[in-house]
């Protein structure tokens, strides 16, 4: 075991050894007629106890070293005892210093602990303090914490400076009024807000949402809303982050109108697409493709269970142009013979051609539109 003396000590660890010493003499002399000489180690305990507590291991085997030294000097010099009168005196002696190193073990551990965990705050405290200052050049975005209140209410106890994006109250005044964070949310989103933030702090889970807002602009804006759980030692707080993103939002929603239109445009059309990647072994079909086949659409497929809709007299001729396709990467576009989950026999025309990686061919990609009604018309 390793011990330092602390730099920042006042007093060197001899002195304050010789101090302990005699402080402790000086109680047994005061105290030896009621104590009896053969208690006089009695007193130095609690000075040895407090020398190991404030000053650490060092000081308290200094401590442990004059008081066995001076407990008897002084009592030969001062109280006129020999050092010795019986062995009872010398066991005495060693109990003290057995039972003082075990305090100061102890002590030494404790001290360690804390400073530990006082320096562990500190980083913490360093790398939030500076994830804050970092936040403050993020545009568009604020950090916050919540924490569960006594009426078992969230409420926020910071925000960074980047909540002024987004409202021209003060922090201070936001922190006052919790209402404030509440009317940044439009109204549409609100109440689903509302449940999802009461419903993670009632199981302990992260808030993630996505909500509309009210900005200083008229223009509707879009945030996302993240925060994670964690305990602490006043209790469960929230730590998280406040983003606006319209930009990213609108993206979304032209690709969700896109692909509506895409899926009633097959749908009108009988026509459903098919990605099959060669390396992972996976095939993905479009909904319009699951509802020709009359499949639940969750379910997962792949090139074997693709095949196998088609009809036992087909099955030969589909199989040897898929394998053509990979093999040698020629496209085709024929028609065959199908059978979905009802087991009704149904006419499609399916088209595949190869999806080139570095000049190997990777992915199948093709389309199957169904024929029945023109078939049977045939």
């Amino acid at each position: 075991m390793k011990f330092n003396i602390d730099k920042d000590a006042p007093l060197h660890p001899f002195v304050i050894g010789v101090l302990i010493a005699v402080m402790a003499l000086l109680l047994s002399l005061w105290s030896l007629n009621l104590l009896e000489d053969r208690l006089i180690w009695l007193t130095f305990y609690p000075i040895i106890m407090i020398a190991a507590l404030f000053g650490g291991m060092v000081y308290s085997l200094v401590g442990i070293v004059f008081s066995s030294l001076v407990g008897f000097l002084g009592l030969y010099f001062f109280a006129n005892k020999p050092f010795f009168s019986d062995s009872a005196e010398l066991i005495g002696m060693l109990v003290f210093i057995f039972n003082c190193l075990i305090i100061s073990i102890v002590a030494e551990a404790y001290r360690r602990s804390r400073k530990k965990n006082k320096q562990l705050i500190s980083e913490y405290e360093a790398k939030e303090t500076q994830l804050m200052d970092l936040n403050n050049h993020i545009p568009a975005s604020f950090l916050f914490k919540t924490k569960i209140n006594e009426k078992g209410i969230p409420q926020v106890t910071y925000i960074s400076k980047g909540v002024n994006f987004f409202t021209d109250k003060s922090v201070y005044e936001i922190i006052k009024k919790q209402s404030i964070i509440l009317d940044l949310i439009h109204e549409k989103d609100r109440s689903k807000f509302i449940a999802h933030r009461d419903m993670a702090a009632k199981q302990f889970l992260p808030i993630d949402i996505d909500v509309r807002i009210h900005v200083l602009t008229e223009e509707e804006k879009w945030a996302h809303i993240h925060s994670v759980p964690h305990y602490t030692d006043h209790g469960i707080e929230w730590n998280g982050i406040f983003t606006e993103i319209t930009e990213r939002k609108k993206v979304e929603i032209k690709h969700l109108e896109v692909e509506h239109l895409l899926n009633l445009t097959q749908e009108m059309a009988l026509v459903g697409g098919w990605v099959f990647d060669i390396r992972k072994k996976e095939a993905i079909w479009t909904q319009e493709t699951k509802r020709i086949h009359g499949v639940d659409f969750n379910l997962q497929v792949d090139l074997k269970k693709s095949l196998n809709f088609y009809h036992p007299a087909d099955m030969r001729r589909i199989r040897n142009l898929i394998g053509n396709v990979i093999r040698n990467g020629k496209p085709f576009s024929e028609t065959f013979r199908k059978i979905n989950s009802d087991g009704k026999i149904f006419w499609v025309k399916t088209s595949c051609k190869p999806i080139f990686e570095n000049g190997k061919i990777v992915k199948l990609i093709g389309v199957t539109q169904k024929l029945s009604d023109r078939k049977e018309l045939e």
